[in-house]
């Protein structure tokens, strides 16, 4: 099936809507590529939803690549560490035997590079407070994309309890503003965008511009 194939709706609301079932996962499931910019980025709480319901991500050979602020929460920021820092270490494979868990197919997405994660610093004045975008972008092998605004700002995969509503854009009823999206992000990730600097997680975990987020201590 590709992302055309897919009957998605202009807008998923949360009292009408399950956005992660009727959005989310058959994107994830039917995409080559996964872009995403959230404030709050959590790779933790993608992990089960990419070898749950969305396995067909992991299956199919697809990418993800995040762009996300440089705030943390606690558990995320040590997860998320820990998962990119094994391909720069030359991490060994799992071992073998069973069914792979959740952490052994995120593990090996990060080792052969199809999960990528760069963090956007403001850089002063006036865009002070953070990077709080909220845009996703799903592509498939057949060249059509789907775009979508919203979302939780502390969740990437897994449902929120917040109640919110999600626009949804695709290339073949939308073109153009598809486009302002895709080019949007890729701007963004090549650090060719105003008021931000943007940087790759390991580098920024080393020059120490990563920070816990307000409510560290709850998570």
């Amino acid at each position: 099936m590709a992302l055309r194939d897919i009957p998605l709706r202009q807008e998923y609301r949360f009292d009408r809507n399950d956005i992660v079932s009727e959005l989310i996962v058959p994107c994830l499931n039917n995409c080559a590529e996964y872009d995403r910019c959230a404030e709050y980025v959590s790779l933790r709480g993608l992990a089960p939803l990419v070898a749950g319901a969305g396995a067909g991500f992991a299956r199919g050979g697809a990418r993800l690549r995040a762009v996300c602020g440089h705030r943390f929460f606690a558990s995320d920021l040590d997860y998320t560490s820990r998962l990119l820092a094994g391909k720069r270490r030359g991490r060994r494979g799992a071992p073998r035997g069973g069914a792979p868990t959740p952490e052994d197919v995120m593990r090996g997405m990060a080792d052969a590079g199809r999960i990528m994660v760069r963090v956007a610093v403001p850089d002063g004045e006036p865009a002070r407070g953070g990077f709080a975008e909220r845009v996703g972008i799903f592509r498939d092998a057949a060249g059509d994309a789907v775009a979508f605004n919203g979302t939780s700002n502390q969740t990437f995969g897994e449902a929120s309890a917040n109640f919110e509503s999600v626009d949804v854009f695709t290339s073949w009823e939308d073109a153009g503003r598809v486009e302002t999206k895709i080019r949007d992000f890729e701007n963004l990730w090549s650090d060719r965008t105003e008021h931000v600097s943007v940087h790759d997680f390991s580098r920024a975990e080393r020059d120490n511009l990563l920070s816990y987020a307000f409510a560290w201590a709850e998570h």
